[in-house]
């Protein structure tokens, strides 16, 4: 498989940075480095505007990509080869489970990678988007980002998005999680290392000041 990273850097040097913003497990990535990396097999990107999505899907469809959609997303996948899918959403992000529409409020952050700048979403905007999904591997990415992360905009990005609900909802799929002992099990299981004490402590922080700002 080829790395995710190399295959955006390809991509955004075609289309250009301007109009979107990288999220996701990459983003996860960038945010937390690589000793924190989880693997990821696809590359998850917003396209800030209906021209950037027509932009980047008219690029991969040239490519040979084959294109669906679903869920407000679209998928490229290059068919027999080891590229990874590419994962289209417009602004604002629909959760493809309850259809609900997220907004990025943060300005992005921006790293470049062999000269490519990569913009991608900020801490608190990535976690309402963990929140609202809540899959296992969003639980340990919430994790990962924990110590950086404001509950209290967190919870404003949910009530001005009417996703209080989904939102809470992940974050008592995330303190179950830890509840049962099967966190621990899954970082192992996506990291390939165990979760660290300042790791722990700074969830369990998060998940306090989460539950004091009604999530």
């Amino acid at each position: 498989m080829i790395d995710p990273l190399a295959e955006l850097v390809e991509l955004l040097r075609a289309v250009g940075s301007d109009g979107y913003v990288v999220v996701g497990g990459l983003a996860v990535r960038l945010l937390a480095g690589e000793r924190n990396a989880r693997e990821t097999r696809d590359v998850d990107i917003v396209a800030m505007s209906p021209g950037a999505r027509d932009r980047i899907l008219s690029h991969l469809r040239s490519r040979g990509y084959q294109v669906g959609a679903t869920g407000g997303w679209h998928r490229a996948a290059l068919a027999g080869t080891r590229r990874p899918m590419i994962d289209v959403a417009t602004h604002p992000v629909v959760n493809p489970r309850t259809f609900e529409e997220l907004t990025l409020r943060e300005e992005p952050r921006i790293q470049t990678y062999e000269g490519v700048p990569i913009p991608f979403a900020s801490a608190n905007d990535l976690a309402l988007l963990k929140l609202a999904a809540h899959r296992d591997q969003d639980i340990v990415d919430l994790l990962l980002l924990a110590a950086g992360l404001s509950a209290r905009a967190i919870a404003q990005g949910a009530q001005h998005d009417d996703v209080e609900r989904t939102a809470a909802e992940g974050a008592q799929t995330a303190r179950l999680l830890v509840a049962s002992g099967t966190l621990a099990g899954l970082v192992e299981e996506l990291i390939g290392r165990p979760a660290s004490d300042q790791e722990l402590a700074a969830f369990d922080k998060l998940l306090s000041d989460l539950h004091k700002e009604g999530l």
